[in-house]
């Protein structure tokens, strides 16, 4: 049986991904496909790679409140985008163990958008640190990478909770993990208005675009406090700690759900054809 893991993109708050990786791996069950968006493809890239996840826990938590605002700070001439990320992307070099993702022995894909072409971009192949970078270019924030045609920028525009990506690679089981969480509507500043709208689209288009996915379970970390820009070392520890838990409490499921699975003669697929 083949288990997928579907990472999300949501910035500091995809920390969270460590503490669900951990627990997982803690209880021995294997993943054999990741699939993510920007802050899910840095940590699960870096995971594929052959980095161990505890080792990647130090090395975030050593970072200082500092050390994160660097990574935003990082200036650059209005080119598409306003950080270079180059900080950001010295970091994953230097936790990388294998740069190849045919060399991996997790199988990788992140996923960015091709907004000269508007189509979704699956990176499966080649350059890991090519493929993190492009999935990563938040619009108009980060500069976003040009590859031949192709101007790439941060997947989360086109698919931002990617299971439908290993429900294409034939996964059996999948588990995702995401941060839908929005707090009630206090006010009608511009920035509220903007960010909910933006947030309700992006809620709709991955419900719409995993609603036939099946033999799948949700984990839904409670990061609340924790911010998409959150600079802070308290909530990066913050953010990787409230994976563990909702790890923890939907372990049983999980388990439960391998368990049946493993009994029947033929797995089903996890996506109906007309997807």
């Amino acid at each position: 049986m083949k288990i997928g893991l579907a990472l999300s993109g949501g910035g500091t708050k995809g920390l969270a991904h460590i503490g669900v990786i951990k627990v997982l791996e803690k209880n021995n069950i294997p993943i054999d496909f990741i699939a993510g968006t920007s802050a899910g493809a840095i940590i699960g890239g870096i995971y594929a790679s052959g980095t161990p996840i505890k080792e990647l826990e130090r090395k975030i938590l050593s970072l200082k409140s500092r050390d994160f605002l660097g990574f935003i700070l990082d200036f650059s001439k209005p080119q598409g985008g306003i950080v270079k990320a180059e900080r950001l992307m010295n970091f994953v070099k230097e936790n990388i163990k294998e740069r190849y993702i045919e060399n991996f022995k997790i199988g990788f894909a992140a996923v960015s958008a091709d907004i000269s072409n508007l189509k979704e971009v699956v990176i499966d192949k080649g350059d890991v640190l090519i493929a993190i970078r492009a999935s990563i270019a938040y619009p108009g924030l980060v500069k976003p990478v040009k590859i031949k045609n192709s101007v790439l920028v941060d997947g989360g525009i086109v698919n931002n909770f990617p299971m439908d990506v290993l429900a294409r690679k034939n996964m059996d089981f999948i588990i995702g993990v995401k941060f839908n969480s929005v707090r009630k509507m206090k006010d009608l500043s511009y920035k509220n208005v903007v960010w909910r709208s933006i947030k309700m689209m992006e809620i709709f288009l991955t419900d719409f675009r995993n609603k036939d996915i099946k033999n799948c379970i949700i984990l839904e970390p409670n990061i609340y406090g924790v911010s998409t820009f959150s600079v802070s070392d308290k909530l990066a520890k913050k953010a990787i700690r409230a994976g563990e838990k909702e790890a923890k409490r939907k372990l049983p499921l999980i388990k439960e759900k391998i368990q049946e699975l493993e009994n029947k003669p033929d797995l089903n697929l996890n996506i109906s054809n007309n997807l």
